[in-house]
C-alpha cells in the first residue's frame, strides 16, 4: 500500500488524491488491528507517505487540503498507537532516508551541470564533481541512450 501512495504522488491532483485517501484509510485500519510491538516494523512505511503530504504539498485544492487533513488525522492516530518512542524512531529512519536521498539527487544534478559545462563557458568558479562514480554512470547512461536510439532508427527501416 506504501508503493502505492507513492505511485499515486505522480498521477492528477484528482486521482492522486482519491488513491492516496483510499491508501491512508487502510493504514488507519491496519493501525487498529496491528499490536504495537508489531507496528514498529510497518511503522516507517506508514509515516513516508503521511509525511510526503504533510510537508511537501502546497497545492491550494479542496480535495488537497481534505488529504491533508486525513493524513494529519492518521499521523495522530499512529503516534497515539505505536507509542512516542517508536514513532519517533520510524519517523527519524524517513527523515534521515530523505535527507540522503536528496543528497544524492544535489549530487547527480552538479554532476550533469559538470558534463554540461563547455571549456568557453565563463563562469566564476567551475563546478568541480567530487564524485567519480556519478560521472561514470552518467556517461554509461548516455551511451546506453545512443544505442537504444541507433537501434530504434534501425528497426524503422
Amino acid at each position: 500500500m506504501a508503493f502505492l501512495a507513492k505511485k499515486a504522488t505522480r498521477s492528477p491532483i484528482e486521482t492522486s488524491c482519491c488513491q492516496q485517501r483510499a491508501v491512508f484509510r487502510w493504514f488507519a485500519a491496519m493501525l487498529t488491528c496491528v499490536d504495537s510491538e508489531d507496528l514498529a516494523h510497518y511503522l516507517k512505511y506508514i509515516i513516508t507517505p503521511l509525511h510526503h503530504v504533510l510537508n511537501t504539498w502546497t497545492v491550494k485544492d479542496p480535495a488537497a487540503n481534505s488529504l491533508k487533513q486525513l493524513a494529519q488525522e492518521v499521523w495522530e492516530f499512529a503516534l497515539k498507537q505505536a507509542g512516542t518512542t517508536n514513532f519517533h524512531v520510524a519517523l527519524s529512519y524517513v527523515q534521515e532516508s530523505l535527507d540522503y536521498s536528496r543528497g544524492k539527487n544535489r549530487e547527480m544534478r552538479q554532476a550533469r551541470k559538470a558534463q554540461r559545462k563547455r571549456p568557453g563557458d565563463d563562469d566564476d568558479e567551475p563546478t568541480q564533481v567530487t564524485n567519480v562514480d556519478i560521472v561514470h554512470s552518467l556517461k554509461k547512461r548516455r551511451g546506453n541512450n545512443v544505442v537504444k536510439s541507433k537501434r530504434r532508427l534501425h528497426n524503422t527501416r
